[in-house]
């Protein structure tokens, strides 16, 4: 008995650390299609064992339980457990506190610029994020510190494993996995064919921190193959959403590479909301859009001077903001930072004696594409003006080196069905120079309309920001 909860313990362990994502394991192969376009550097062979052999411990054990029904038992509540921390991760709300607050602070650094003259605008602010950590790992003390200006945030909150594990987990529950999905891959492509030794100790522990998979692609010698392989690796990890050429120079020594693809559905047994056509108001005009009618929650709208805000859950607990301005304040206002911040941690108000609300969203179908130069518009804002000049880095040695773009491209779709959220970014490296009582309870129904200009944060179940954005016309 206890050599079968010994191994069952060990695969818990298994999950937690390294099964934590399936897919990302599955990444550090390419598919078959892809063998003659980029080659995987195997820097993962010690997981993958760990993978292999953690397989053979679960068949062995699932032998062994037909022995005995107390140890049917136990492996029952252990997989529970596994099921609870797959959903939950390691909560460190303190840290998703920061990390909220610094994906609130880049919208707000990059959005004006980003968005232009555009109606609409979307970033993913934990595809960023994830980009950024993997540059400050692999970064100098000149790095790490611009870095760490840009995001506010602390060392720890870069790199920590642990805490990278609750960006990865797969919250999934009980509804078709089909219809349910959400993967963040991380990658970094070399040139293998220049005169560089990569230090292999560096990608080892990239991989191991970041969940980091490395891949070679000749940027100089076969710069067209380089950039038809990370072209179909963007759209396979995104589901087809983001399918472009993102013309890789010959210069490029490495790029860094972060995709999410995000997709849920509205209600466990995949039923399409109820719509129907209305007018949207504009700034300059009235529209008729498309409104999606989300389910009752409990609670009533939240709001303050500036805004008012709504939210719907999907079928597995992500959380959808709505935020809409008040009249005489704008958007801008709404969507800044400080804002919003503090505005979406206020209480929103169940009941009030007996009285119980129940409050629905209502807001039109929307589709949001986006393309920032985030490089760009930072060093505008004079960051990162020293990484995109020169810094070294323990993988390439005394080989100077300096950002040359970093490249942010997201899709959003809210629907009918549910949602559906791609996001891909790139930085490349080149060379430098209370409730009680039995009184009657009254339920008091609401509906909050999004009909016009709004703002919306995408959240995960622990409230990590997966995208976020601006719509000013739905039907675009």
């Amino acid at each position: 008995m206890k050599k079968i909860l010994l191994i069952t313990l060990t695969i818990f362990l298994m999950f937690i650390f390294i099964g934590c994502n399936q897919d990302l394991s599955e990444s550090t192969n390419t598919d078959k299609e892809n063998d003659d376009l980029v080659t995987p550097i195997d820097n993962q062979n010690d997981d993958s064992s760990a993978e292999n052999n953690g397989d053979q411990d679960l068949e062995d054990l699932e032998d062994d339980e037909n022995d005995n029904q107390e140890e049917q038992d136990v492996i029952k509540q252990l997989n529970q457990v596994v099921y609870q921390s797959r959903r939950y991760g390691n909560r460190d709300n303190d840290y998703l506190d920061r990390l909220q607050k610094a994906s609130f602070r880049l919208y707000d650094l990059i959005k004006t610029e980003g968005k232009g003259n555009k109606e609409n605008y979307v970033i993913s602010p934990v595809s960023l994020y994830m980009s950024f950590a993997m540059l400050y790992y692999l970064g100098d003390e000149t790095v790490k510190t611009e870095i760490i200006e840009l995001l506010e945030l602390s060392e720890e909150d870069m790199f920590f494993k642990e805490r990278v594990f609750e960006l990865l987990v797969n919250p999934r529950t009980h509804s078709d996995q089909s219809a349910s999905d959400i993967n963040l891959i991380n990658s970094i492509w070399l040139d293998n064919d220049l005169d560089i030794n990569y230090n292999q100790d560096v990608l080892d522990a990239l991989a191991n921190e970041l969940y980091c998979y490395a891949y070679e692609a000749p940027f100089q010698n076969d710069n067209q193959k380089a950039n038809e392989a990370i072209r179909e690796f963007i759209k396979e990890k995104t589901n087809g959403a983001i399918d472009k050429n993102f013309n890789f120079s010959e210069e490029t020594i490495f790029s860094l590479i972060n995709t999410i693809y995000f997709k849920d559905a509205w209600d466990d047994n995949l039923r399409d909301l109820y719509s129907k056509q209305d007018i949207f108001h504009m700034d300059s005009d009235d529209i008729m859009s498309e409104y999606l009618y989300g389910k009752y929650f409990n609670g009533i709208e939240k709001s303050d001077e500036i805004a008012r805000s709504m939210f719907t859950y999907t079928a597995n607990g992500y959380v959808l903001h709505f935020i809409v301005p008040n009249e005489g304040h704008t958007l801008d206002e709404a969507m800044d930072s400080n804002h919003l911040y503090d505005f979406l941690k206020i209480d929103s108000p169940t009941h009030s004696g007996n009285v119980y609300y129940h409050t629905r969203a209502i807001f039109p179908k929307y589709k949001v594409e986006s393309t920032t130069e985030v490089k760009d518009i930072l060093l505008n804002k004079k960051y990162l003006q020293k990484t995109s000049s020169i810094f070294f880095s323990d993988l390439t040695g005394d080989q100077p080196l300096a950002v040359g773009r970093i490249r942010h491209d997201v899709v959003l779709d809210v629907g009918k069905k549910g949602i559906e959220g791609s996001a891909v970014t790139i930085i490349d490296v080149k060379a430098g120079a209370g409730i009680g009582g039995k009184e009657e309870i009254e339920h008091v129904y609401f509906d909050f309309v999004v009909d016009k200009n709004f703002g919306f944060v995408l959240c995960d179940p622990k409230g990590i920001v997966l995208f976020m954005g601006e719509v000013t016309n739905p039907n675009v």
